[in-house]
């Protein structure tokens, strides 16, 4: 195999490695968005009811734990010892993936 070639596997192979991890983030994010209650209040698919539709909404991941950390509304802050980084990142890629 020459060298070009094996740079492509290589890359589709980081790629396919991305891709999963990224589904796997979304699905932990999709479950932890269950487990902390979002649901009740913007819906399972983010939608929005009782609270601000999150689905499709362009907000960084520092807009959305600043929101998640000191909401600005009736929303319960949620803290780093009831809410880790890593579990709100989670969410976070759950919910820009919701379209």
């Amino acid at each position: 195999m020459s060298r070009v070639g094996v740079l492509r596997a290589a890359a589709i192979g980081v790629s396919l490695a991305c891709s999963a991890l990224s589904a796997s983030a979304q699905e932990n994010g999709r479950a932890a968005f269950t487990t902390y209650g979002c649901y009740q209040c913007h819906g399972y698919e983010g939608q929005g009811e009782a609270a601000p539709r999150l689905a499709a909404k362009p907000y960084t991941l520092a807009a959305f734990a600043t929101f998640v950390r000191k909401p600005p509304n009736e929303m319960p802050a949620y803290a780093r010892s009831v809410l880790s980084d890593s579990t709100l990142e989670s969410i976070y890629r759950y919910v820009q993936s919701l379209r």
